[in-house]
């Protein structure tokens, strides 16, 4: 049976951050600053770490946007397993590997000039809408999402 883990991740940026799971059975964001804070959750291609918006180049989408939480309190969300989150075309986002090679082109056979592998791979990311808001998010998980 699986186990029941606690991650804490702090947030004070724009930026995009990981949390490092691809499903919870409950998040906790506490609004650790001293104004009120707007609250992103994303799930999708760990590529957007780093980045402070959702653009097309990386398939992602948003689960909640700019929602507000004031000074003190703490929003509570029941959670979520990769397995629900299905695209409209009914796919679910997983991670994906893809290995291109150079082609000779006077064979036209695949050789080994050069390869490279792109790895794809998908969680839930956690952003503000302001760097000087502060932000705890406290993810309660099951062992057993933690590398679906």
């Amino acid at each position: 049976m699986p186990n029941n883990l606690i991650s804490l991740v702090s947030i004070n940026s724009t930026s995009f951050v990981s949390l490092s799971n691809k499903g919870f059975e409950k998040m906790l964001i506490s609004n650790t600053g001293t104004t009120d804070l707007d609250f992103n959750l994303v799930y999708g291609d760990t590529r957007l770490v780093g980045e402070t918006s959702v653009g097309s180049t990386h398939e992602s989408f948003f689960f909640l946007k700019s929602i507000e939480i004031p000074v003190g309190t703490t929003l509570e969300l029941d959670g979520y397993s990769p397995s629900s989150i299905k695209k409209t075309d009914g796919t679910v986002l997983r991670k994906s590997r893809t290995v291109t090679s150079e082609r000779d082109g006077q064979n036209q056979n695949f050789k080994k000039l050069s390869k490279t592998t792109t790895t794809v791979d998908y969680s839930f990311l956690v952003s503000l809408d302001s760097g000087s808001d502060t932000a705890d998010v406290v993810v309660i998980y099951k062992d057993n999402l933690a590398n679906y």
